[in-house]
């Protein structure tokens, strides 16, 4: 699972810099990592499929980007304001996966641009304000966990909303606390969980700054 590799490696990489690993380790060993997974993609017939799919949609269409396609159009039948609640196309199963990795689509279908944007804000103001809140953390192993886990949260709807608004190649990614699915709801309410506990671990000094490793 590609996608959930790069995530894994995203904050994995994030957390290793907010920790105070210096950028002249950290650097050689990210740009290693990168290399090594453009190599993979490109040596998967699927996988490079997808990214040649994702930089032509319209061409591809009705073959390898059919999904992507059809969440893209959509965002376009929905407009501002949306077909209003169950009555989008989509619901004829034109468009696949839409209750899980496409649902960010059928939002924007039914409810519109205004309520597709209101989604993004809602996480956008989650990630700021957990992030502005663990400023304020005594240490730093509760600093990292917190942005651990924030950051798993943040980086999974910015991969699915980049993916189903043709930003990204397509990647099967779930979209928190909305995507249909058990595993990935339990999930999600274990790192805010996490979060939560963090923020009532402490009262004390603000995070001082970390040396150079």
């Amino acid at each position: 699972d590609y996608g959930t590799t790069f995530l894994c490696g995203a904050v994995g990489a994030t957390m290793m810099f907010l920790a105070g690993v210096s950028l002249r380790w950290l650097l050689p060993i990210v740009g290693l990592a990168v290399s090594g997974f453009a190599l993979l993609v490109y040596l998967d017939p699927v996988r490079i499929r997808r990214v040649t799919s994702f930089l032509d949609v319209e061409a591809n269409a009705n073959d390898s980007a059919y999904q992507l396609w059809q969440g893209m159009l959509a965002f376009g039948v929905g407009g501002v304001d949306g077909v209003g609640l169950g009555k989008g196309r989509q619901q004829m199963h034109f468009l696949p996966e839409a209750h899980t990795d496409f649902i960010f689509s059928v939002i924007g279908e039914e409810l519109g641009l205004i309520f597709s944007l209101g989604i993004v804000a809602c996480f956008l103001a989650l990630f700021v304000l957990v992030a502005w809140r663990l400023r304020e953390a005594p240490n730093l192993y509760l600093f990292l966990i917190g942005s651990g886990a924030i950051l798993v949260i943040a980086l999974q709807a910015v991969i699915n909303v980049g993916v189903v608004t043709g930003s990204m190649p397509t990647k099967g990614m779930s979209l928190p606390f909305i995507s249909y699915g058990g595993s990935n709801l339990m999930v999600t309410f274990v790192l805010i969980g996490l979060i939560l506990n963090v923020f009532r671990s402490w009262g004390g000094p603000v995070l001082s700054r970390s040396r150079e490793l």
